[in-house]
């Protein structure tokens, strides 16, 4: 049940979001749509183009959390390139 106050003081105490892109466990760590850090860096693309050689794409990460699906090499390419045309309109 939530009360005024609690409406007027910033909703302090009232669950009110729900957010489900990652998760924090004290055990495993964080969780990215359910892959933790290590199952990101073996399954997302890299600049390299080889899946699991490197660090993942930051927007292959995006792409992850947007659409809670591992994205290929040219989708994350493509997204690339729209975040870089959306910036140079600005």
């Amino acid at each position: 049940e939530v009360t005024i106050d609690q409406c007027i003081g910033g909703a302090r105490g009232v669950k009110c979001m729900l957010w489900e892109t990652s998760n924090l466990d004290a055990d495993e760590g964080i969780r990215f749509r359910g892959l933790t850090i290590p199952e990101c860096q073996a399954v997302l693309p890299t600049y390299s183009g080889k899946t699991g050689d490197g660090e993942p794409l930051l927007e292959s990460l995006i792409w992850l959390l947007l659409t809670s699906e591992v994205p290929t090499k040219e989708q994350a390419d493509s997204l690339t390139a729209e975040l870089h045309a959306r910036g140079a309109r600005v």
